[in-house]
């Protein structure tokens, strides 16, 4: 996969937050950083991210909660990116509304393949999005009947003409 996408990372640790960013832009991404949620929702809030990794405390639930509060995970992916000590909130967090969850521990070429996959997906959904902003509206009709109006009529209006009073079977 190409590595297509403007990514938004926002976390507590500088020391962990600059490597990880680092080997993102290494990877060929355009990457972006936050010193914490409500930076994050002020870059956010300018529009252009394709994804957002939270990381360390930042990862909290409220910040995904409000998250989905203004951005579906069709408009941008979130991934929670905690450590093994954060293991026990990767369920709730993703409950809460991430779309994926990795391990700091995790090997990076496995973390890229998940962020990529969560790319794919946003690519998907925008494609989709645009598609059906473009297509033309369905034709409505009056009637779903085949048989245009007043022909029925014409029709039982015949049957009576032919054959005055009660049907006989």
């Amino acid at each position: 996969m190409g590595t297509e996408g403007r990514l938004l990372v926002a976390g507590d640790d500088g020391n962990c937050r600059a490597e990880f960013c680092g080997r993102l832009a290494a990877a060929g991404y355009s990457v972006d950083v936050a010193e914490g949620p409500p930076a994050a929702l002020e870059k956010l809030a300018g529009g252009g991210y394709d994804l957002l990794l939270l990381a360390g405390a930042a990862c909290g639930l409220s910040v995904v909660e409000t998250l989905r509060r203004r951005w579906s995970s069709a408009e941008l992916p979130v991934i929670v990116v905690g450590g093994a000590e954060q293991l026990a909130g990767a369920a709730a967090a993703l409950r809460s509304g991430a779309d994926d969850w990795i391990g700091d521990t995790l090997p990076f070429t496995v973390a890229l393949a998940r962020i990529e996959a969560q790319l794919r997906m946003h690519a998907l959904h925008r494609a989709s999005r645009r598609a059906t902003a473009h297509s033309p509206r369905p034709v409505r009709r009056e009637s779903a009947s085949p048989v245009p109006r007043g022909a029925a009529d014409l029709c039982d209006n015949d049957a009576r003409k032919a054959a005055p009073g009660p049907a006989k079977l």
